[in-house]
């Protein structure tokens, strides 16, 4: 062979044994396999030159199968190429064992993983009983979403349907209770007022809707936020549909809620619950503003704030916070609240005549998953807000209505207007069950009268001019 040919030799020989010892260095992690029960005999413990290796030393393997395991330190920095017994030769005690992660929702988790599964907080970890399998544990908190109640009613003849919404997942019932209704329960002197005598004899139809009525005086939905402040959106929503009704749309606007939550504070909690009637009581003695004046803020700072109105020595004209000029603001006012009985004919003849009314609902968990139909309370499993002073919520009537089933059944209902924004329900809109009182909602209905006279509105129009002019 020439000298030419050895070198060439020589340098593939070379090569080949660099490629060997390479491919055993080469990511020892490729080289890693699952260690099941039946190679779990001696590999450290019988390896020749000792059992274990110092630091990282590539060399310090054992066979195993058709590949090698590791006995070097190194290997338990990685914990992915250690031999089976590498724990309790070199390092001391049990090795952990190889245990199956927990599988949720179709993903899987690691053991020691921690994370939220809707409104509860999980851990994967190994069962004590059996190391080779893992457990979940979670929290055990009721959720404001329940997919499994959700199917439940639209796999059923319930005469409504049920949503899951992005912006109730992950919250609890509690939270739903605490932040999303806010209603006291009506006290025994508002539910011992007397009722008006209605004295009509008419028949009303078999639908009505106050918007087509009175379009453009009836005011749009509106969404409280994280503040349990329904008192308040229900009181200022129907003053405002009552007085652009009685004005003919001389006063159009929408009276303020934050003005009730930050300022009515005798004996009312703004954003954690408020009382109607004393809400009626304030609207009639202090007036309020519109919502232009004093926009809504505490559905996103969840309290209610402190009071910005500044009074007037007569109190009638103030002076609109958070706005860049000094306009004055006309304060708005009501007469005293009434009462309508809990009669379906007259609360119809009510809204037909004068228009939306206020109710009282006593929410039930599967009102907050409502998306359209005619709602009644499903009782698929036991009432988690049975307690008599949890879960009152208020919202205005617009009006009537029969939904008519395919099977042939006619659910008549109230149109309502909730107050959770325009993704709920039907637009922000409900119908629920009339004339069986439904969740309460025919026990306690309420509305009153705007306070207007004609020297008000001429007031109120020069307001407004002085207002504009420059």
């Amino acid at each position: 062979m020439s000298k030419h040919g050895i070198v060439l030799a020589i340098g593939i020989m070379v090569t080949l044994i660099n490629t060997s010892v390479c491919d055993k260095r080469l990511n020892r992690k490729k080289r890693f396999i699952e260690m099941a029960d039946d190679v779990r005999g001696p590999y450290c413990e019988t390896k020749p030159g000792g059992p274990c290796c110092p630091g990282r030393d590539d060399q310090c393997t054992v066979p195993i199968l058709d590949s090698i395991c590791y006995c070097d330190m190194f290997c338990n920095i990685t914990a992915s190429d250690c031999c089976p017994d590498f724990q309790r030769i070199c390092i001391g005690g049990n090795p952990e064992p190889i245990t199956r992660g927990c599988r949720v929702n179709g993903i899987e988790y690691r053991v020691g993983s921690v994370f939220t599964n809707n409104c509860n907080q999980c851990t994967c970890r190994r069962n004590p009983s059996n190391p080779n399998q893992a457990e979940l544990s979670c929290t055990d908190e009721v959720c404001l979403v329940q997919p499994d109640m959700i199917q439940l009613v639209n796999n059923a003849n319930y005469g409504w349907k049920a949503a899951n919404y992005s912006f109730f997942w992950g919250k609890t019932l509690n939270d739903g209770i605490k932040y999303r209704l806010g209603t006291m329960p009506p006290s025994d002197q508002v539910l011992n007022m007397n009722p008006i005598i209605m004295d009509s004899v008419d028949q009303p139809p078999e639908s009505f809707d106050s918007r087509q009525k009175w379009p453009n005086y009836i005011h749009p939905v509106r969404d409280q936020g994280d503040c349990a402040a329904s008192w308040a959106f229900s009181t200022a929503a129907v003053a405002s549909d009552r007085l652009a009704i009685e004005s003919e749309g001389v006063l159009p606007e929408e009276l303020s809620p934050q003005h009730l939550i930050s300022c009515n504070v005798k004996g009312q909690l703004g954003c954690e619950g408020g009382y109607l009637d004393k809400a009626w009581w304030f609207l009639r003695k202090n007036g309020i503003v519109t919502d232009s004046c004093y926009p809504y803020e505490s559905g996103s700072t969840n309290n209610a704030g402190f009071c910005k109105m500044r009074k007037s020595k007569n109190y009638r004209n103030v002076t609109c916070p958070n706005s860049g000029e000094e306009l004055l603001e006309k304060i708005l006012h009501s007469t005293p609240p009434y009462r309508i009985r809990s009669n379906e004919r007259e609360i119809m003849m009510e809204i037909m005549k004068n228009g939306p009314v206020q109710a009282i609902l006593k929410v039930k968990e599967d009102f907050f998953m409502y998306k359209s139909g005619v709602y009644s309370y499903s009782r698929i499993q036991p009432d988690n807000m049975a307690d008599d002073d949890k879960g009152y919520h208020s919202i205005r009537i617009i009006g009537w209505g029969v939904e008519r089933q395919s099977s042939g059944v006619e659910l008549k209902y109230w149109l309502g207007v909730n107050s959770w924004g325009t993704s709920w329900g039907e637009g922000g809109y409900l119908k629920i069950g009339r004339g069986i009182d439904e969740c309460k909602v025919e026990s306690c209905i309420v509305s009153s009268w705007g306070s207007v006279s004609s020297a008000m509105i001429t007031e109120y129009i020069e307001t407004i001019q002085r207002n504009r002019d420059p």
